[in-house]
């Protein structure tokens, strides 16, 4: 008997997460996988404190999470906003990147990435769009 969403591991979850990755993300994870920006390695659909983070750079803490349009509204939002916070508390830093700007600024992205892989990261949520959340 197959096991149910409810009933899965954060881990189980993140595997099969990893076989259904949106365009954008699998866009984004060939420039990023095998140490490709820099020698940094990252890993994809990765688990962290209960949550599936949709990329994660474990050297420098370094979360990146992408933005689908609509933005999420209501409880949705609460549970992004929780999340953020959550893995904010436990230092990391969440870059938010909008999925549009994977088909569109590619190249910026990775500039954006890569300047949040230098040393002292600042810890607030940080997005393509150039807002900045708290």
């Amino acid at each position: 008997m197959e096991m149910t969403q409810t009933h899965l591991t954060t881990t189980e979850l993140a595997r099969r997460r990893r076989k259904t990755m949106p365009l954008a993300s699998r866009i984004l994870w060939q420039r990023l996988r095998a140490g490709r920006i820099a020698g940094h390695k990252f890993r994809r659909q990765h688990p962290i404190s209960g949550y599936i983070v949709d990329f994660a750079c474990l050297k420098h803490k370094l979360v990146i999470e992408l933005e689908t349009s609509p933005r999420p509204t209501g409880d949705a939002l609460q549970r992004d906003r929780r999340r953020m916070l959550d893995l904010m508390h436990e230092d990391w830093t969440v870059l938010r990147l909008a999925e549009s700007d994977i088909f569109n600024r590619l190249d910026q992205v990775i500039a954006t990435i890569t300047r949040h892989l230098g040393p002292g990261p600042d810890r607030q949520v940080a997005s393509t769009r150039g807002e900045q959340h708290a």
